[in-house]
């Protein structure tokens, strides 16, 4: 019976509002005695059976099922391992997207974790009894667990530059739809001012809204000798592009991509990656939630930023001589004259 009412049904015959229902069962010190009574009557009335504050180790992890927003390489990896670690401390976790959101109050989930980009201060504003910890996404009143952007791109480029590499371009999944996106490009063009580039904005592409035509016009226009490919979930369409222009990795051109663990090792050739540490990523996230709900703090202003490590594999050549330079050249030519 239980099943047919939710928060909503209790505030209506309580003459409340939802929030004050999930005050009023939370125990919350500003709820007077006689809206409690009317509270409890409603739900006595109603025969609804709410999950309990005493249930203290619930929380909320949300996915985006908005949309085309499918559960990508790295959506994937950071639920498989957000679950992992609410196995590991004890932690029930409830799945569930962002159009139902509602389920936070109706459930009384007091902490949430999110990862993908979809969460704004609106949302916040519509929950104010629910913590959000942001993973890889800045967002004022959250709080973050993040990888070091920052040196997650210097990694890469460090490693490209030395190995003789002077003309290395950058991909990226948009134009800055999200925090992680902003500080990788950030960072590139820090790093490729710091290396006498005049123009570093000319050696990035954004694959949206026309990902190969984007690739393939980057390619030929500015004729890179390594591509940094930004994101766990572009490098299929990466060497793609680069194999339709007769390239060759890494004989012409070398590749370093985000490590998406399902594909990277199995890459003709295996890619050199930066691999972010999901694990950590995860664990911290839900320590902080666990905060939330045993010890009833706000944690809006923690910042937890965790570094990213390099896999060295097969996809990165020594560059040794401007002989390698003035093949490449050829091949961009070649590619160019067959359209």
């Amino acid at each position: 019976m239980n099943k047919k009412y939710n928060i909503t049904a209790i505030a209506k015959l309580a003459g409340v509002s939802p929030a004050t229902v999930s005050r009023t069962l939370n125990n919350h010190p500003y709820v007077t005695r006689e809206v409690q009574g009317r509270v409890f009557d409603a739900i006595h009335r109603l025969g609804y059976q709410p999950r309990t504050p005493s249930d203290k180790k619930r929380l909320a992890i949300i996915i985006n099922d908005r949309h085309e927003s499918e559960l990508n390489s790295y959506g994937s990896s950071m639920l498989f391992h957000l679950t992992c670690q609410c196995e590991r401390h004890n932690t029930t976790a409830e799945i569930f997207g962002v159009s139902n959101m509602e389920l936070l109050e109706e459930n009384f989930l007091r902490a949430a974790i999110v990862f993908q980009d979809f969460l704004t201060e609106k949302i916040l504003k519509r929950f104010p009894y629910t913590q959000f910890i942001s993973v890889n996404n800045r967002i004022p009143g959250c709080a973050l667990v993040c990888s070091d952007e920052k040196q997650g791109v210097a990694l890469a480029f460090n490693h490209l530059r030395n190995r003789g590499h002077r003309r290395i371009a950058m991909l990226l999944p948009n134009t800055g739809s999200n925090s992680s996106v902003v500080l990788r490009r950030a960072a590139f063009c820090e790093l490729s001012a710091a290396a006498g580039i005049r123009d570093p904005d000319s050696m990035i592409a954004a694959l949206l809204p026309h990902p190969f035509e984007s690739i393939v016009k980057l390619l030929r226009s500015v004729k890179p000798d390594a591509l940094l490919v930004a994101g766990e979930d572009m490098l299929f369409l990466a060497n793609y592009a680069v194999a339709m222009l007769g390239l060759n990795v890494p004989g012409n051109i070398s590749i370093v991509s985000y490590e998406n663990y399902y594909v990277s090792r199995y890459m003709v050739p295996p890619h050199t990656t930066v691999a972010q540490d999901f694990e950590h990523l995860a664990e911290n996230a839900v320590l902080l939630a666990r905060k939330v709900l045993l010890e009833n703090v706000s944690v809006a202003d923690s910042e937890i930023i965790l570094p990213n490590r390099l896999i060295e594999r097969d996809s990165v050549k020594r560059k040794d001589s401007d002989a390698v330079q003035r093949n490449m050249d050829q091949v961009y030519a070649a590619s160019a004259a067959g359209g």
